[in-house]
């Protein structure tokens, strides 16, 4: 089989305008009728979804329109996103994260766990080719917390800072004696050392990660199951700040305790984008795009959890200055 080479911004084309290729290994097809195994169907039950794989000779395919499947995320050559409607195509690189668990595997745990208190999505459709990962993900309900929070009253800030650290919570009863994923591979956080990000190839392996750890100060002696991204574009608030949704897996693992509250302190991954209203330079524009993480952190403080920011933020300063 031919398989196309574009950038992973290019993985779909459109063959018509009921079917797609993805990258040369797969069409994606709408019918007005379910056939069997379909995936997925439209929000008013109108169209079906279902994927087959692309043989040769593949057919021919042009440049995705633009009302067609909006990008939601585009890394370039790293990864992107297309809304699909009901159901979301997630393309990645795989890079050093090789050894790693990929998110397919976390989230199929996820639902083979009973009565989880959110939601999140289900796996549809999933492969890998050389490095890149294909991942068909059910759409969770509600709108991204970016977009409800400028809405929100001081006590709904609240209650929904409280409801996600309930989250926590209920993923921390998972334990690990090592830091790895859900399935023991490679956990692959590059935060906690921000050493990593100057090296050639990423070490994730346990035994170097708990190294780093150890000297961050952390308390190893158990590791707790975290998602380790929750940034206000990875919440889905649907309707009411409780009713919540989380997504986006790719990072989860088997974590010290104190790297969840650590992370939330001093990751600017976790804040709200800069705005093209804003002025950078502004110490209001900075409040505001900390709000979430700050006001997390803080309250993981009150609810015990410990920390090891100032550590942290002096490691992340001697990188700095090795990387001159």
């Amino acid at each position: 089989m031919a398989i196309t080479k574009d950038a992973v911004r290019d993985s779909i084309k459109q063959i018509d305008q009921d079917q797609w290729l993805i990258a040369g290994l797969f069409i994606l097809t709408r019918t007005k009728a379910p056939r069997p195994g379909f995936l997925w169907e439209s929000a008013d039950g109108r169209h079906y979804y279902s994927v087959c794989a692309a043989r040769d000779p593949l057919p021919t395919a042009v440049a995705l329109p633009l009302n067609v499947f909006e990008k939601v995320h585009d890394a370039g050559d790293a990864s992107a996103v297309w809304d699909l409607g009901e159901a979301f195509l997630k393309v990645n690189m795989v890079h050093d994260r090789k050894d790693a668990t990929d998110e397919p595997t976390t989230l199929r745990w996820l639902a083979e766990q009973k009565n989880l208190s959110f939601d999140f999505p289900k796996v549809l459709y999933y492969m890998q080719h050389e490095e890149r990962i294909y991942l068909i993900v059910t759409r969770v309900p509600g709108k991204t917390l970016d977009v409800v929070w400028p809405s929100y009253n001081d006590d709904e800030k609240h209650r929904c800072v409280a409801r996600v650290t309930d989250i926590i919570e209920e993923l921390a009863r998972w334990r690990s004696d090592s830091i790895v994923g859900i399935d023991g591979a490679q956990f692959a956080e590059p935060w906690l050392d921000m050493q990593l990000k100057h090296r050639a190839v990423h070490n994730y392996s346990p035994e170097a990660m708990q190294e780093v750890c150890e000297k961050l100060g952390m308390d190893c002696s158990t590791f707790v199951f975290c998602h380790c991204d929750l940034g206000p574009y990875n919440i889905i608030i649907d309707g009411s700040p409780e009713k919540v949704g989380i997504i986006d897996w790719e990072m989860a693992g088997y974590a010290p305790l104190a790297w969840i509250r650590t992370k939330f302190g001093v990751s600017w991954a976790l804040e709200f984008d800069w705005r093209p209203d804003e002025d950078p330079t502004q110490p209001s524009t900075r409040r505001r795009q900390k709000e979430w993480r700050i006001l997390m952190a803080q309250h993981l403080g009150e609810m015990g959890f410990p920390e090891v920011m100032d550590t942290w933020e002096l490691r992340l300063k001697e990188s700095q200055e090795q990387s001159k």
